[in-house]
C-alpha cells in the first residue's frame, strides 16, 4: 500500500499517524535550501529541478520574495519585500 493510501482528510490522533502522509508529500515535492554563488538563497519546493509551490527567495541585494512559484518563476500570490523597506503584496505572473 502506498503512503498516500494512509492519508485521510480527518486529523490523526497522533503525530505518528501523520508521518506516512508527510513522507509521501516530501517524496513528491522536495523541500530544499539552495545557496547560489551570488549570495541568493532559495528555500522551498523543487520539482524536476525548478522552484515550484511555496518558497522563499532571498536576493543578493537583500530583497526577499515569499510566495508561490511555478516552473522556476514567481507565479501566484506572493509578498515581495524590498531591502529599502518597500513592500508588494499580491498576484505575480510570469
Amino acid at each position: 500500500m502506498s503512503a498516500a493510501a494512509h492519508c485521510s482528510p480527518l486529523l490523526p490522533d497522533t503525530a505518528a499517524a501523520l508521518l506516512p502522509c508527510l513522507t509521501y508529500v516530501f517524496y513528491c515535492l522536495q523541500i530544499q535550501i539552495r545557496s547560489l554563488k551570488n549570495g541568493e538563497v532559495y528555500r522551498g519546493g523543487i520539482v524536476k529541478g525548478a522552484k515550484t509551490g511555496f518558497g522563499q527567495f532571498e536576493y543578493g541585494n537583500g530583497d526577499v520574495y515569499d510566495g508561490q512559484f511555478d516552473a522556476g518563476c514567481m507565479h501566484g500570490y506572493g509578498v515581495y519585500t524590498f531591502a529599502t523597506g518597500g513592500l508588494f503584496q499580491g498576484q505575480v505572473r510570469h
